[in-house]
């Protein structure tokens, strides 16, 4: 679901699941200026979704990002987005959660 909607808004996928020892990030998609990072959250209870992005979630997936542009350097500007889905449907994208 989440790579549908980004794909309907305009971003091509660059990779799905990229994985490190003690992280991940579930979607990396791109357009013409920018580089998302997509951390993709199925929610049993919506009350969960703000307390999701701990300090340790959040350290977790900078150290992935870091990883990942180790490897693949890019100019473009980069974000963070979470998308979280409760019952099948996405219910919420927050687009670059550094201020969460």
């Amino acid at each position: 679901m989440a790579l549908a909607y980004y794909r309907e808004h305009g971003y091509r996928l660059i990779q799905q699941n990229y994985t490190i020892p003690g992280g991940e990030i579930d979607l990396i998609m791109t357009d013409e200026k920018s580089l998302v990072f997509v951390e993709v959250k199925v929610m049993d209870y919506l009350d969960d979704m703000y307390d999701y992005i701990t300090p340790a979630k959040r350290k977790a997936l900078e150290r992935t990002i870091e990883t990942y542009l180790r490897t693949s350097p890019s100019s473009l500007i980069q974000r963070l987005d979470v998308v979280f889905i409760h019952q099948g449907k996405i219910v919420e994208v927050f687009e670059d959660v550094t201020s969460m």
